[in-house]
């Protein structure tokens, strides 16, 4: 089972993944972001990976994206061959840049060569991104658009996959997050979390999106 486990910066993807290996066994979680953060040091660039998230919109070229691409088919191929296992994709779309965010999403055809089976969207405010992104005047406007132009690119690969959104509130605590995202996999054993807030995407063939789920993201 492979699950694509996205959100804008900030949202809290990382964190979560590591969470879901400590708690979960049957869980292997691989980063996108570690995969380019290779790619780029391949090229001889010298820098810590938080120098590199810090500074990564002029850094990161197409050749890094492509070879961190190909890293990550090869990942896939290993999940496929493991039924009994799940592995979780922390990937974003849209980051944060000097003039404000830029989006590179992935094609269509790609986004189906991963084999997604589930896609979780963790949702967080945008006075939340504001603060774990520590913007100062004027960025929760700009999280507010960080947000919603990931939203966009989420609901882009459920409707590219046929397959629902289910989008998490990344608002809450660190555990009651990780439970709800657990919730979702089906390899997890964890129960279902009381008043959970989640609701699921499904875009039909006319593009129109419909949901359901208990309450909506904060």
């Amino acid at each position: 089972m492979i699950a694509l486990l996205t959100g804008p910066p900030g949202a809290g993807k990382t964190t979560v993944a590591h969470r879901l290996t400590e708690q979960e066994p049957n869980i292997a979680t691989v980063s996108f972001g570690a995969l380019v953060y290779e790619a780029v040091r391949q090229r001889g660039v010298e820098l810590s990976y938080a120098a590199f998230r810090e500074s990564a919109a002029g850094i990161v070229d197409d050749v890094d994206l492509h070879r961190a691409s190909n890293a990550l088919a090869g990942h896939v191929e290993e999940a496929a061959a493991r039924p009994d296992r799940c592995l979780v994709i922390d990937s974003h779309a849209v980051s944060t840049a000097p003039f404000g965010w830029q989006a590179h999403p992935d094609p269509p055809e790609r986004v189906v060569s991963y084999r997604y089976d589930i896609l979780i969207h963790l949702h967080a405010s945008a006075p939340v991104l504001r603060r774990r992104l520590n913007w100062r005047d004027g960025g929760t406007a700009n999280a507010d658009v960080l947000s919603m132009t990931q939203m966009a690119v989420s609901l882009g690969y459920a409707a590219a996959l046929g397959l629902p959104l289910n989008i998490v509130d990344a608002d809450g605590d660190l555990p009651q997050v990780t439970a709800l995202v657990l919730e979702l996999l089906p390899c997890s054993q964890a129960t279902a979390a009381p008043g959970p807030t989640l609701l699921a995407f499904q875009s039909d063939q006319s593009g129109r999106h419909a949901h359901s789920g208990g309450g909506a993201p904060g």
